[in-house]
């Protein structure tokens, strides 16, 4: 099992200049990173988790953001906006946090304006329970059977965030070559995809309209809050320890055999006796010839 941090730092790294990313690519870009440090090869289920999503949530929910698409298909995973620079040690990038952030599954519900879906927050141990509107499960019969105990968590409507899109997009200095796109995307409904891809759009501007975003979404759900007479301190992830940076074993230097050994451990045994084995003796016999 990898180091939490040495994980953290890893993503920072992978995301910092390529978001979103599809969940799967950036699962195989992770294990590739930790090959190519020569660390043990990644996997969530070491972490006690079935999905590569959840991993992301559970373990990292404070600096990644997920948007999941409406119907079938991969998640996109961006560095949360709250992300702090890292600071670089040799090879390695450790995150440097500096302030509280909201936590995933309150941000997930605030934020992802899902018609059919039903959030609620139990005010006894502050977590998001969640549920399709035509469900008949566990958790609707949990909120059914104690009301009193949980809190109907509104989104913010797609009108709303939308509106925070033209406000940001009207502030900008932009040619109308480069302004006109941008609106044509603000013309479609609201969706947790039209934020990601408007997001990318906007480019060199995308690191403060996140902060924007973040501002507005925050004030929200602090008033939410108030109105439900919730301690939002507890809508907050707890401050991280600090790490201390001369405790981290950094390894640069990765032999091609430690590579190869590596590489090993991410093919089936199938793959290994049909088409490495034979590769292998075969560079072996030709060599003895030689």
């Amino acid at each position: 099992m990898q180091d939490h941090h040495l994980i953290r730092s890893l993503l920072i790294e992978l995301l910092r200049n390529n978001q979103p990313e599809f969940g799967a690519r950036l699962k195989q870009r992770l294990i590739s990173a930790c090959i190519a440090q020569g660390l043990e090869t990644f996997s969530e289920r070491e972490y006690g988790y079935s999905k590569f999503s959840q991993y992301l949530l559970g373990s990292h929910g404070d600096i990644v953001s997920i948007t999941r698409p409406e119907g079938a298909g991969d998640i996109l995973v961006s560095l949360a906006t709250s992300a702090a620079p890292a600071t670089r040690i040799g090879a390695q990038a450790i995150p440097v946090t500096t302030h509280k952030k909201i936590k995933n599954d309150v941000w997930q519900a605030f934020a992802n304006p899902d018609p059919r879906r039903k959030r609620y927050l139990s005010r006894t141990t502050a977590q998001v329970l969640h549920f399709l509107g035509d469900e008949d499960n566990g958790v609707r019969r949990e909120i059914a059977a104690a009301p009193e105990a949980f809190v109907e968590i509104q989104p913010i409507s797609g009108a709303e965030q939308l509106t925070w899109m033209r406000e940001f997009l009207s502030s900008l200095d932009l040619r109308p070559s480069e302004r006109s796109p941008l609106e044509a995307l603000l013309a479609s409904p609201y969706s947790s995809q039209l934020n990601a891809i408007f997001t990318k759009a906007l480019a060199a501007h995308s690191a403060p309209w996140k902060e924007f975003r973040v501002k507005r979404i925050i004030q929200f759900i602090e008033e939410w809050a108030a109105t439900n007479h919730i301690a939002v301190d507890r809508l907050f992830l707890p401050s991280p320890t600090a790490h201390p940076l001369g405790a981290i074993n950094v390894r640069t230097e990765v032999t091609s055999r430690q590579q190869a050994i590596k590489l090993l451990d991410l093919v089936t045994d199938d793959d290994v006796a049909n088409l490495i084995m034979p590769t292998i003796v075969a560079t072996i016999l030709i060599r003895s010839r030689t």
